[in-house]
């Protein structure tokens, strides 16, 4: 998340953008405030401490459209069989695209979609970076995914990521194609 400013106060814009919305958890929480807008109150507050001319909102699923029902009910991998048969917490996600998120998607002045040549480069790609961050940390330091964990938290996010991937060509402004080494290959302008 990146802010800019030309008056002064632009670093305190900086972070509390980034503070607000550096992880999902904060941004469930930043989504709830205000009436109307789903985040309006948060926007009226920010431009009122430092107007900014750019804000670069990034995240896995920005964007993220909802399923129709018949799309939702079947399970796409073990943890939805296993923990959520009947759809319980596929469908809560979904209500929030609608109710909350596609609100905020309709702000996005532009939007540019990183598309993964396929799904399974997505863990191959969350992989790396958790590698990255391994090679980085202190030993037995916390917050660096074991194998385990990070295969459920790619299928926490595998039915939003599949349908990304097959629908975010459509809606984004720009679509950046990645190969497996992550080069682009293509770009594509709506």
């Amino acid at each position: 998340m990146i802010a800019s400013a030309n008056t002064r106060g632009s670093t305190l814009a900086r972070l509390a953008l980034t503070t607000v919305f550096a992880t999902g958890a904060m941004f469930v929480a930043v989504v709830g405030l205000g009436a109307g807008s789903p985040v309006g109150f948060l926007w009226q507050y920010l431009r009122s401490i430092c107007p900014f001319d750019l804000v670069l909102f990034e995240g896995w699923c920005v964007g993220a459209r909802p399923q129709t029902e018949v799309e939702l009910r079947e399970p796409i991998n073990a943890l939805e069989r296993d923990e959520d048969p009947d759809g319980t917490f596929r469908r809560y996600v979904n209500d929030q695209l609608v109710q909350r998120y596609a609100a905020l998607w309709r702000e996005l002045d532009l939007s540019v979609f990183l598309a993964a040549p396929e799904f399974d480069a997505v863990r191959t790609f969350r992989a790396q970076q958790e590698e990255a961050l391994r090679r980085r940390a202190d030993p037995g330091a916390s917050g660096v995914m074991s194998e385990t964990q990070l295969t459920r938290f790619i299928q926490d996010f595998e039915r939003l990521s599949r349908q990304m991937l097959r629908d975010s060509p459509d809606h984004a402004d720009l679509v950046v194609r990645l190969d497996a080494q992550r080069r682009v290959r293509a770009l594509e302008a709506r």
